[in-house]
């Protein structure tokens, strides 16, 4: 349970210090279960879907809709900076639950399988 209040009070931090009522949030949840032998592939299939949530949310706010104090990005972009920490970062669990600006990142390695979501806070 620490653990957890602790990510949390992060999340509340990185919330409040990134000014969240003018810098949208995207939260991603990944099913990165490397038991899932599609998971272990060259390409893994949670790489597969985060490209399939970017293009679903790129379709109904519009290729330009991210904005991080008054620069404009793209969820190609978006896409890219995910991917590059997730690589990074690798994750521990069967899953990961990640809260960024684009510019920082809260994460969370979650012990059960989660769908692959992508969700954005924007307006």
């Amino acid at each position: 349970q620490k653990a957890v209040h602790d990510v949390l009070e992060s999340l509340r931090e990185f919330i409040v210090s990134h000014q969240y009522q003018d810098t949208p949030i995207l939260t991603l949840y990944a099913n990165v279960d490397s038991t899932d032998p599609d998971n272990r592939r060259d390409r893994p299939k949670w790489m597969i879907e985060l490209k399939n949530e970017a293009k679903r949310l790129e379709q109904e706010y519009g290729t330009e809709a991210l904005k991080r104090r008054d620069v404009k990005q793209r969820w190609s972009d978006a896409e890219e900076k995910i991917m590059a920490h997730l690589q990074h970062t690798k994750p521990q669990g069967r899953s990961i639950v990640l809260f960024t600006d684009l510019e920082d990142y809260v994460t969370l390695d979650l012990p059960v399988p989660m769908p692959t979501k992508l969700y954005y806070s924007g307006k």
